[in-house]
């Protein structure tokens, strides 16, 4: 299994519903750890030749990049949605 592959599923558990909010940490470390090792990979590749390689090569390290991040951050809280007024429409702000 990839590294990339290994990460995102970590990162789906951390997110899980059904698991437990002491084992989400441990999954998010897991998936920074197997996304750190897939930037590695991509870095540890020989460069591609011309314009178009070099523009996938760091499209890829971006999207990783990006990813490790996203990771590492706090999961955002649940959004609890908006009350409903008598005719089960959202209540309007400053009416």
């Amino acid at each position: 299994m990839s590294p990339l592959t290994l990460a995102r599923c970590c990162w789906l558990l951390s997110e899980d519903e059904h698991e437990t909010k002491d084992k989400r940490p441990a999954h998010r470390a897991a998936a920074a750890s197997e996304f750190q090792k897939e930037i590695a990979r991509v870095k540890a590749q020989p460069m591609p030749p011309g314009a178009t390689g070099k523009l996938a090569r760091e499209q890829a390290e971006l999207y990783l990049n990006l990813c490790l991040q996203a990771v590492q951050k706090p999961p955002p809280e649940p959004v609890k949605p908006a009350a409903k007024d008598a005719e089960g429409l959202g209540a309007r702000q400053g009416q």
